[in-house]
């Protein structure tokens, strides 16, 4: 049967020599769920959340995994090649051949130079607000010369583009601690202003 606790981290202090009751108040802490599958094994660590309450219930459900036999080990994938295979698997025996082609060309173009290099596992909330934000900002290729920007309904869809492939990426358990289905779009003065909310 495996056991499991829960471990204290700060992302700053951590590699440094503190004493053990040392509790660093300037950073956030995070925790990280170990589990030991058998006595003699080495553990296996995963981040588990940013508070205790989130932490036990992840924790207690990796356990719960792991004695009903539900429990699978994922190798780590990168996100250009996890959207290769969303490609393939969802959208192209269900869609027409024009829209197929809208997917490829925001993965392509707009997903992949920015997250393609990154496991899929790693992508956090900040970090899609970013590129969003960057995306609105970049310049449009249409015959509208007043507005250099991006078209909002082009920024809309690849939003929805990287919603369905975080989605995926839930469903198949590459990604276990945060859900990304709250992505939604907010219309303000530059036109759109996407956030990602977590559940």
């Amino acid at each position: 049967m495996a056991t499991g606790s829960l471990v204290e981290r700060c992302p700053v202090c951590r590699g440094k020599k503190k004493p053990a009751n040392h509790k660093c108040s300037r950073h956030k802490i995070t925790y990280y769920a170990v589990v030991r599958f058998k006595a003699n094994e080495r553990p296996k660590w995963k981040l588990a959340g940013r508070t205790k309450k989130k932490a036990k219930i992840f924790l207690k459900k990796w356990l719960t995994e792991i004695d009903s036999g539900t429990y699978r080990e994922r190798k780590k994938v990168l996100f250009k090649d996890f959207a290769e295979i969303w490609l393939e698997n969802v959208p192209k025996p269900r869609v027409k051949a024009s829209t197929f082609k809208g997917y490829v060309t925001d993965v392509k173009r707009h997903l992949s130079p920015y997250f393609g290099e990154q496991y899929i596992e790693e992508i956090h909330q900040e970090q899609v607000e970013r590129f969003l934000s960057e995306v609105m900002q970049k310049e449009g290729r249409g015959r509208d010369k007043c507005n250099k920007h991006l078209n909002p309904k082009t920024v809309n869809n690849i939003r929805l583009t990287l919603r369905m492939i975080l989605d995926y990426a839930r469903r198949l358990k590459y990604i276990l601690a945060v859900s990304y289905t709250h992505l939604r779009a907010h219309e303000t003065v530059l036109d759109l202003v996407c956030r990602l909310l977590l559940e």
